[in-house]
Formats: structure tokens, C-alpha cells, sequence
């Protein structure tokens, strides 16, 4: 998740028309992980897709071998509350969201920016596609039980559960919603890009969230890492929406989450759960449909850092 940097660009006639765009959906033990294939300067990658990042990143070594140009001021986006300056570049190369063609625009970069994995389906992962490109379509679904994302309005599905969503203060275009957890209702971060949710530590602690595991770090794409802690949230919804059980990561520090002003990230390993994942950037919706069946987590007993 990566706030703080995004820019303001209004949806265009891109909204009007339905497009398709495969997904390839990794699982990392109770994690999940989303990519999406993209073609920069004739060369074919992957990217992350990630909902709760404001601004697309792409990695150093690669902006380099294209020759990006810098294209404003560096500025300090906060992944997990950590600080990490990022820079501005120019897409100015030819590049593809699947056979999509996408404008040129300011993208960002990071020196320490972490790819993991390095490859997928033997592409090499470039960085990540952030909601300054998505909400360009208006709409974003995410199949997830059949491995599409589709753009635009009318890629929209005409069934399922929608709730208000609003936009983070300084995030770009990084959407939150507000999630019942024991009748208090907490706001989330709707971040695709995480592949484990996580919550606030005073929320774990007024939830009387039971630990499930042992302590370890959780890693962001900026190569911070905080200290976690597993906990079990059985009893959660979104709306009308019951929630699935979940193991999810209480952050051990009560600023991690306050700069991106959320309490919790509800991540790829919950919104997996459902068929169909909707954010509506125009409208500021989020709608979920098609629940599938799953087991409850069982705990994680490794040590060490959670990634990607």
C-alpha cells in the first residue's frame, strides 16, 4: 500500500466501454497475490495490482533501461506508516494494460523498491498497476474465480451487495470502507495489493482478538517492515456483507495504520473469498457478489517476514 503520491486524473470516455484483461492469482500460504500482464516499449511483464496504492510504481532498473525522465518533485509516500521517498517519472514510452493502450503519464519509483516474486508465469514482474490507472475506467472488477479483471461501467455485475466507499485524504485514488467488527464500525483500506488484511492493534484489543500464531514482520512493496502479530476475526461484515473467518495481521505499532487514516486493510486473502469484486471509482461503491466456499485458516506456525 503506498499513499501520499497519487495525482487527480477525472475518468474519461473509458468508463463507457467494457474491456478484459487476464489476472493471475498466486497463493502464498494464507496469502494471495494479484497480477496483471502489461507491455512497456514492445516488452511483455507483469505488474501488481494493487487498489490500495495512489500511484503506480514501476522498478528502478527498469525506468533506467527506458530512460524515464523525472516529471516533478520527489515526494514521501507512507507504506505501512513507514517513510519512503519516491520519485516521479515520465511514462513517456509506449505501454499496455493487456492490449489495452495506456496515456502517458507520471508514474513513480522507489530505490529500494522490493519485486517479490521477481517472475511470474517466466514474465518478470515490473511493479504495480495502482487505482491512478484503474479509476481511469470508472470501474475495476476483479473476478477472482475465473482470474479477469474488467474495466469499466458496464463490466459492472448486475448482482450483489454494494456499500458507500470514500477516498482517503491524500491518497489519490485509494478507497475505504467501513467494516462492522463487534457493532463498531472500523474503516478498511480496500487494498487488492495486500496480500494478508491487517487491523490496528487498539481495534485487536478492543475486539478481544484472540492470537492464533507467533510474532513475525510484514513486508510492503517499498521494502518497509513492520512487526506483526496474527489474530483470529471470526464475527465481521461489510454492510449487509458477513465477512469470511479470517486470519489477519495486528500491526504492533498504533502509527503504522494512522497516517493512511484506516484502522484495518482488508486485503486479497478476504476479497478473494468473493467471485466478483467491484470498485466503483465514479460512483465511490464497493460491491461484492458470489461468496465461495472456504475453510477457516489454520495458523501459521513459520517465522519470519510474510511476503509478498
Amino acid at each position: 500500500m503506498v499513499s501520499g503520491c497519487g495525482s487527480t486524473a477525472p475518468a474519461s470516455h473509458l468508463s463507457t466501454v467494457r474491456r478484459v484483461v487476464p489476472m493471475v492469482v498466486r497463493h502464498y500460504g494464507l496469502g494471495i497475490a494479484v497480477f496483471v500482464p502489461v507491455t512497456i516499449s514492445g516488452h511483455r511483464y507483469m505488474m501488481r495490482l494493487d487498489t490500495g496504492a495512489g500511484a503506480s510504481l514501476i522498478a528502478p532498473a527498469l525506468a533506467a533501461r527506458l530512460h524515464l525522465r523525472p516529471h516533478g518533485k520527489s515526494a514521501v509516500a507512507h507504506p505501512l506508516g513507514c517513510a519512503a521517498r519516491v520519485r516521479p517519472l515520465l511514462m513517456s514510452v509506449p505501454w499496455r494494460l493487456g492490449d489495452i493502450p495506456l496515456p502517458a503519464m507520471t508514474v513513480w519509483t522507489q530505490s529500494h523498491l522490493v519485486n517479490k516474486p521477481a517472475r511470474v508465469d517466466g514474465l518478470p514482474v515490473a511493479g504495480l498497476i495502482a487505482s491512478d490507472v484503474l479509476s481511469r475506467f470508472g470501474a475495476a472488477t476483479l473476478q477472482y474465480w475465473n482470474s479477469r479483471l474488467v474495466l469499466g461501467l458496464p463490466g459492472i455485475p448486475r448482482t450483489g451487495a454494494s456499500v458507500p466507499a470514500s477516498r482517503l485524504p491524500r491518497s489519490g485514488f485509494i478507497e475505504s470502507v467501513h467494516v462492522t467488527i463487534n457493532h463498531a464500525h472500523v474503516p478498511f483500506a480496500l487494498d487488492t495489493g495486500a496480500a494478508f488484511s491487517v487491523v490496528d492493534p487498539q481495534i485487536a484489543a478492543q475486539s478481544k482478538l484472540r492470537t492464533i500464531g507467533r510474532s513475525g514482520r510484514i513486508g510492503g512493496a517499498t521494502g518497509c517492515q513492520v512487526p506483526e502479530t496474527p489474530v483470529a476475526l471470526n464475527a465481521w461484515e461489510l454492510g449487509s456483507i458477513k465477512l469470511p473467518t479470517a486470519l489477519v495481521l495486528k500491526i504492533n505499532s498504533t502509527q503504522s495504520l494512522g497516517r493512511l487514516h484506516v484502522d484495518g486493510i482488508l486485503g486479497s486473502d478476504v476479497l478473494s473469498a468473493f467471485k466478483n469484486v467491484t470498485l466503483n471509482y465514479l460512483q465511490h461503491r464497493v460491491q461484492l457478489s458470489g461468496a465461495m466456499h472456504r475453510q477457516p485458516p489454520t495458523t501459521p506456525r513459520r517465522r519470519g517476514s510474510r511476503e509478498p
